[in-house]
């Protein structure tokens, strides 16, 4: 179902200049707030990506990725495209690729899903999905996916990869 073009724009601060800079220091302020130290300042660790549009604006999104964090799931930071006033949309840990943006929307952006891998062959890890709130995507709902291996038997979840 499409966001009608009259949905209104996400309402965050300003708009961003230069999204590549934005991510390097967002994703520093995040990893000290957590503790961590790894060194993410050179802007060649990061990748972009493009996202179908989410914001209702006719314009794609686009992630900024960084490559070098995670062994499986790395840290995408969404930009949305806003009418063309950029804004940073949230960051989730994902596998490459694994963003999808789903029909249903809340609050004028659609739902989003990712998987985020954590061992078994890219078999166990987390399904998150991503919604809204009124500043960025937060996860909203999350399917915990373990290895088969290890509930021989069971079934696994639909949702699961």
């Amino acid at each position: 179902m499409p966001v009608p073009a009259d949905a209104p724009a996400p309402a965050t601060r300003g708009c961003i200049a230069d999204p590549l800079e934005h991510a390097v220091q967002q994703l520093r302020a995040d990893l000290q707030r957590e503790g961590r130290g790894e060194d993410t300042t050179d802007p060649s660790r990061f990748s972009r990506e493009g996202l179908a549009d989410v914001d209702g604006d006719g314009t794609p999104e686009h992630l900024l990725v960084e490559g070098f964090l995670g062994t499986a799931s790395n840290p995408h930071l969404l930009y949305l495209s806003n009418r063309g006033c950029v804004r940073y949309g949230g960051m989730v840990w994902a596998e490459a690729e694994s963003l999808q943006v789903l029909p249903e929307s809340k609050e004028g952006l659609h739902l989003l899903k990712a998987w985020g891998k954590n061992g078994c062959a890219g078999l166990a890890g987390t399904v998150m999905y991503l919604a809204w709130n009124g500043e960025r995507y937060v996860t909203s709902r999350e399917v915990h996916c373990g290895c088969p291996d290890e509930t021989p038997g069971v079934p696994r979840d639909p949702e699961c990869p």
